[in-house]
């Protein structure tokens, strides 16, 4: 097992971070102790794509901006300057775990400023493994403390047929539709009074603007 996953295992079996309901800290444990390599790239138009730009002749150049690579290119080839981006991004997950750093000032903004606490959300159990344990991992490895203190555990939201909500499948009600209709306050709060801690709520007799039933 790999360091980084044995002090995030810790974190839970000495109370440092809670899970509610408890049970969903079995999935959390099975997932640290079978841990695998994780892939942090994905070739696809979406996500956050790597500074990478390729010249004329192949070259890779790593830069901030289309123009600073171009100029970069200039200088080291006869060819034209055009450079093309690459199509490889982080990983949506990657680029998740690296958000609350980034924007909070990274890792030496310690949790003694009050700040990272405020802008960890409530999840549904389908990422338990995708970001809440990866993020007791980082935390840990680079503040030296966990992310959070409670984990609450929220339903999936699934629709008439049983099926989780996706706008893939389209069948997921749009919340901007909602919004427009009732206002953001009042859908956050029909959400939180109707989803309670558990594994599904359904959701029915909406029609999204995708097409899709809910």
């Amino acid at each position: 097992m790999q360091p980084l996953a044995e002090k995030a295992i810790a974190a839970v079996k000495d109370g440092r971070v809670e899970f509610v309901p408890e049970r969903w800290s079995k999935l959390y444990f099975d997932w640290l102790e079978n841990i695998r390599d994780w892939c942090i790239s994905r070739s696809s138009g979406g996500g956050t794509a790597s500074p990478v730009w390729y010249g004329p002749d192949g070259r890779e150049f790593v830069a901030e901006t289309e123009a600073e690579a171009a100029a970069r290119a200039r200088n080291t080839t006869a060819a034209p300057s055009s450079c093309g981006r690459t199509t490889t991004c982080s990983d949506t997950w990657f680029s998740s775990w690296l958000w609350p750093f980034s924007v909070m000032g990274g890792p030496r903004r310690r949790r003694s400023e009050g700040l990272l606490p405020h802008f960890f959300p409530a999840h549904g159990f389908d990422i338990l493994f995708f970001w809440v344990s990866r993020m007791v991992m980082a935390s840990l490895y680079f503040m030296d403390d966990v992310p959070f203190r409670t984990v609450y555990i929220t339903p999936l939201i699934v629709d008439d047929r049983g099926q989780k909500m996706s706008k893939s499948k389209g069948n997921s009600v749009d919340p901007i539709d909602l919004i427009g209709e009732y206002g953001a306050d009042a859908l956050r709060l029909a959400m939180a009074r109707t989803t309670g801690k558990g594994r599904r709520f359904a959701c029915r007799g909406t029609t999204s603007r995708r097409g899709g039933t809910s």
